[in-house]
């Protein structure tokens, strides 16, 4: 490594270890937990990015708390190292860094991009309690839009060497980036900060994994709930006795729910006139909806072996064919995969 490029990897170690509080920071809650997240900066000259992470405690309702009645306080161990390493870079001459975010989503999302800039105010604050002469700046780009329009944005701006230090894209893009040698290997600096998987769900790690290493970490998540309407299972108890709703909590947890007995339930609803249809759900394009259901049923999305994607036929099959079956009798539209989501299953479900 030359000397040339080393203050610039200390200056990318530093932005990383810190902004990677900047979800804890606005994510609202109202108890104590560790937030973490990914930030991927990239050194000039390098072939590739460098991504490091950290972890924040957040206390709700603490004095002085910002958005969302949190706190975030930094790990001892990281503050010593981003005050070590800052204090290399001030050595070398170099007092301030500069680094840029992209993000896209809908207006609720803008913070992919902007957290990160208050999370770097946080990190100069720091740094001025340490007598650090160095300073972070952040430019930000946040994008009304999704995460194919941001890839591509990403994959040009990448061959012109004007790509952004740091993006929060879906996951559905890492294999391609990681493949492609276009992000760092995860796996060696979060076996220094080892303390930052135990703060993630295994099913959300998994996602952000690739041929058994880690190229992220989660920056959020989501969840497709199956909503199950009280009203209309106190129709059904009132018409035939069934309670549907008795442990319903302790056997989904258990895993003792299955999607017969969402049929069921939904035979009953409609055939006493509890309700016009039994169930209603996504449309099927929607991938991530989809993939919950091929799931479900035991099936896979790739061969791990190759990397290539796969059509699990039988579990596709046998979604089919539940799908199908309801139908068949009744119990959702029969043109259910084509319904728009905005104009015709929102306001159906909300509506009642």
């Amino acid at each position: 490594m030359s000397a040339q490029l080393k203050p610039t990897i200390y200056a990318g170690f530093i932005i990383a270890l810190i902004i990677v509080a900047a979800a804890a920071y606005f994510a609202g809650t109202s108890q104590v937990k560790t937030v973490t997240t990914t930030i991927t900066t990239t050194v000039p000259g390098a072939v590739k990015t460098v991504t490091v992470t950290k972890t924040v405690t957040v206390t709700a309702g603490a004095p002085g708390a910002p958005v969302g009645g949190i706190q975030a306080k930094v790990d001892e161990k990281v503050e010593k190292d981003i005050v070590s390493l800052a204090q290399k870079l001030v050595a070398a001459g170099i007092h301030e860094v500069k680094y840029t975010v992209w993000g896209a989503g809908d207006p609720n999302s803008v913070l992919r991009a902007y957290a990160i800039a208050e999370a770097a105010h946080r990190l100069n604050k720091m740094l001025e309690k340490h007598g650090v002469d160095l300073k972070i700046t952040v430019e930000t780009r946040f994008e009304r839009g999704g995460g194919n329009e941001l890839l591509n944005e990403f994959l040009a701006a990448y061959q012109q060497g004007a790509n952004p230090d740091i993006m929060a894209n879906s996951y559905v893009h890492l294999a391609r980036l990681a493949s492609e040698g276009l992000i760092l290997d995860l796996t060696p600096y979060l076996q220094e900060y080892s303390f930052v998987l135990d703060d993630y769900y295994k099913a959300l790690l998994d996602a952000t994994s690739w041929q058994g290493r880690y190229y992220a970490l989660p920056q959020d998540t989501e969840a497709r709930p199956l909503y199950w309407r009280t009203d209309v299972a106190a129709c059904i108890k009132e018409k035939t006795g069934v309670d549907i709703l008795a442990e319903l909590a302790k056997k989904v947890e258990e895993g003792k729910v299955t999607w017969y007995d969402v049929y069921k339930f939904a035979k009953l609803a409609k055939e006493n006139g509890c309700a016009e249809w039994g169930v209603i759900h996504r449309k099927g394009t929607a991938h991530p909806d989809l993939i919950q259901f091929i799931y479900a049923f035991g099936g896979k999305l790739y061969n791990p072996a190759t990397g290539k994607l796969v059509v699990d036929i039988p579990a596709v099959y046998k979604w089919f064919y539940v799908e199908w079956k309801m139908a068949r009798d009744g119990l959702i539209p029969a043109d259910m995969m084509s319904l728009d989501w905005a104009k015709q299953i929102h306001p159906t479900v909300v509506d009642g």
